[in-house]
């Protein structure tokens, strides 16, 4: 028995220390990048992860698929770069970003654009390199410690729950009063006109609760959400899991709710109003729980998508809307912990190679005065298209020529001069003329042989994010 037991203490011990040494030659050698992507709705971030999973992997095939990244890894003359690949899945309690049916999407003779996504998703990729012959990786290489790996975990998730955050140091009635505010102004009056209607015919802040009631309230007002964006394109929708819920739905009691006048006063025991604040605080703990104090809380980079264009195109109430539903994630994203943000406009393939910087400046403008409070200074705007799916051209307007893009739609190849991109904040008048058009391009077809997605951008990006790893 003294002899069994000395046995099972010997392997104890050397299972600890093979623990330790594992241990110990991660943290030397491996790298953790935890990188959240979002963007509001059809921003294009499932097309941009997939593209710039796919182009990392290439470039681990020593194509040169990313520029930027391939000159930070060039030594002598050689990449330092050995191999990238996809992590299989762990453990992990969120679903798993499916990289390879969006890939085939792409694939196909008859290329589609991936669906976007409405929850968590999560995939992990592994950069094996050469370390650099410099600083303290020239001493690690001599102790014989020659590799190093970056792990690169990725979090997608819904922008819009990014506008629940202010709502997390709001009160039921202050939220209430803004969001009825904003109903007053079209588009918003009109997408809300039954629910105003119902709600003042039928329900009562001071009455007792009615749940028939109620639940047909909720919902009047959740089809009011669907209908500000579906129909017209805004993007400033609180709760946002009232238009993307994720898997659980919104069959769950405590997110019954909508907002009532409470006139400033703190709603009385047993009343509709005391039923709605007794659920904004239940859904309020629920955000905090099941995102914000979890898996949000451990990613520290953060690409945001936003698509400018379509905001100019849509003319001014949209674009306003845009940038206020900017201002609320930045301050969102203020409360967190993010050492490194990029700020991507896409959809940079719609307009000619001149206008690129145009976008970039635009975006810079919009999210400026939301972003002006970050405490460092690694925030950067880039123009990008995750799939640069048209080729400059010429075509004629008025009475001169000017550059402009052509693209497949309906299967044609077809030119389009989309306008002229501000650089600035356009001036209010600027709305006042059709000085913009938006086709709707086809993805350009992903040839395996060729093994890279055709990109702009997304290189500059991920230097932004990873570069100072690499």
């Amino acid at each position: 028995m003294v002899l069994k037991n000395i046995l099972n203490a010997g392997e104890r011990a050397l299972d600890a220390a093979k623990f330790a040494l594992e241990y110990g030659e991660a943290s030397l050698n491996e790298t953790v990048i935890k990188l959240a992507v979002t963007g509001l709705s059809r921003s294009g971030k499932t097309v941009f992860i997939t593209s710039m999973i796919q182009n990392l992997l290439a470039l681990g095939d020593q194509k040169n698929t990313l520029p930027e990244l391939t000159k930070r890894l060039m030594q002598d003359g050689q990449t330092r770069l050995i191999d990238v690949k996809i992590l299989a899945a762990g453990a992990e309690q969120i679903p798993r970003f499916d990289f390879k049916s969006k890939l085939a999407l792409l694939e196909s003779d008859k290329p589609e654009w991936p669906s976007p996504t409405d929850d968590l998703a999560t995939i992990s990729l592994m950069m094996t390199l050469k370390r650099p012959d410099s600083g303290v990786n020239a001493a690690l290489k001599r102790l014989g410690q020659t590799d190093h790996r970056i792990k690169l975990e990725i979090l997608d998730y819904p922008g819009e729950w990014l506008l629940d955050l202010p709502i997390l140091s709001q009160s039921y009635g202050d939220w209430a009063r803004a969001t009825l505010d904003l109903m007053r102004s079209e588009p918003r009056s009109q997408a809300f006109e039954e629910f105003i209607r119902y709600t003042r015919e039928s329900i009562t802040a001071d009455g007792k609760p009615d749940e028939a009631l109620m639940r047909k309230a909720h919902l009047l007002y959740k089809r009011g959400l669907t209908e500000c964006r579906e129909k017209h394109g805004l993007q400033f929708l609180q709760p946002g899991r009232f238009v993307c819920p994720g898997p659980k739905g919104a069959d769950i009691p405590f997110l019954w709710f909508f907002p009532i006048d409470t006139e400033g006063r703190t709603p009385r025991a047993e009343t509709t109003a005391e039923l709605l604040a007794r659920r904004f605080e239940s859904y309020k703990e629920y955000v905090r729980r099941e995102f914000f104090d979890t898996y949000f809380a451990e990613f520290n980079r953060q690409i945001l998508l936003v698509d400018v264009l379509t905001a100019l195109y849509k003319g001014r109430s949209i674009f306003k809307d845009t940038e206020m539903a900017i201002e609320e994630i930045a301050k969102g994203l203020a409360t967190q912990k993010i050492a490194k943000l990029a700020v991507a406009a896409t959809k940079a393939d719609h307009v000619p190679p001149r206008s690129r910087d145009n976008l970039a400046s635009l975006a810079e403008d919009l999210t400026e005065s939301a972003f002006r409070g970050r405490p460092n200074k690694n925030d950067i705007f880039h123009a990008i298209a995750s799939i640069d799916s048209t080729e400059p051209t010429v075509v004629t307007r008025g009475d001169r020529q000017v550059v402009a893009v052509t693209g497949k739609i309906d299967g044609q190849m077809r030119p389009y001069d989309v306008g002229e991109v501000p650089s600035k904040m356009p001036e209010s008048d600027y709305f006042d003329y059709q000085l913009f058009s938006l086709p709707g391009f086809e993805p350009r077809r992903f040839d395996p042989k060729i093994q890279y997605i055709k990109n702009i951008g997304i290189d500059k990006v991920l230097d932004t994010m990873v570069g100072d790893s690499l």
